[in-house]
């Protein structure tokens, strides 16, 4: 057995601090301690899925790479013609169709200051019917 080498605590260098409502702090710390622990989950999660996500992307490079090569082999191999086969039968269309956009109207140039005025009111006026609508 060891022997003390310090000298026992005086009672005065004791002392004691009261806590208010001790059952509603230890409460607290619990539910901190509770949050904790999931934040923790939460990022040992994140960790996985970030590992997992590396190694999909591994994994797609390896993909490309073998694609990319398979598809220089292709390109040796097929004979080189000057031949181009028309896109219908391809079943490729050969313009794509356009969406539908608003046509905008070409303004005509007023030819005086009169008929500037003029059309800058029929456009106040119709940005005014839209808004009591």
């Amino acid at each position: 057995m060891r022997k003390r080498t310090t000298a026992p605590a005086d009672e005065s260098s004791n002392f004691f601090v009261g806590i208010d409502n001790p059952i509603e702090l230890r409460r607290q710390v619990l539910e901190s301690s509770k949050k904790l622990v999931e934040v923790l989950k939460k990022y040992e999660s994140f960790k996985e899925r970030r590992a997992q996500k590396l190694m999909l992307v591994e994994k797609l490079k390896k993909n490309l790479a073998d694609l990319n090569r398979l598809n220089a082999k292709l390109k040796v191999v097929m004979p080189k013609t000057n031949l181009r086969v028309p896109h219908q039968l391809l079943g490729i269309a050969a313009d794509r169709p356009r969406p539908n956009l608003p046509r905008v109207e070409e303004k005509e140039e007023p030819q005086g200051e009169m008929e500037r005025l003029e059309m800058e009111l029929q456009n106040i006026e119709s940005k005014l019917g839209k808004l009591r609508r």
